[in-house]
């Protein structure tokens, strides 16, 4: 995804402002994927984090020019996304979570191809479930960081004005991620082996 330019942005905020929906949905279209990308990395839960971007969309619809244009939009999305998802897991504290298990439908076309490597397909997707889970059990800003530094290529500095915390800090926070998830991924792979043993 690449940024749209502040003039871009500056000209669909207006025409939001102004009622123009088509701007929206321009918006929506541009910045949907790596929005969820983000949020999906918050939470472990791919139906909430549909319902947390659609509620920064619709923040951003009631109050476009809330923007100011001192970080990239981008950025500024993810902040309203962070607070919704902030507020999604308090209000899940309050009620019993219940899992969310989604079928892939194109799994089904998927393994009807024999060319597909079904054991290798499957141990891409335990290694991906693997890291994820290791991801999952950092403290929050640790897992933001490690999101916005490794998955979005944000800077430092970028980071560090998102987390309203030092570049130092998010220094640290990155190191500490680091270390946690190697040994997350050593535990999970030496309990494999003996197992196997």
């Amino acid at each position: 995804m690449g940024e749209l330019i502040s003039t871009q942005i500056d000209t669909l905020l207006n025409q939001i402002a102004a009622g123009n929906d088509k701007a929206i949905e321009t918006l929506y279209r541009h910045y949907h994927r790596p929005l969820f990308a983000f949020v999906r990395h918050l939470i472990n839960a791919d139906e909430a984090a549909d319902d947390i971007v659609h509620d920064t969309f619709m923040a951003v619809w009631k109050n476009p020019l809330n923007f100011n244009g001192r970080s990239k939009f981008f950025t500024w999305l993810c902040a309203i996304a962070k607070n919704k998802t902030l507020d999604h897991q308090r209000k899940i504290r309050r009620h019993q979570r219940l899992p969310i298990d989604e079928w892939d439908d194109d799994l089904a076309d998927t393994a009807a191809d024999a060319s597909w490597d079904v054991q290798g397909h499957f141990e891409d997707i335990e290694l991906n479930e693997i890291m994820q889970g290791c991801i999952d059990a950092l403290p929050l800003p640790q897992r933001e960081a490690t999101y916005w530094v490794y998955y979005q290529d944000l800077r430092l500095e970028e980071v560090a004005r998102l987390q309203n915390s030092p570049a130092n800090t998010i220094k640290t926070r990155l190191l500490h991620a680091r270390s946690k998830l190697r040994d997350c991924l050593e535990k999970v792979f030496s309990l494999a082996d003996t197992e196997k043993g």
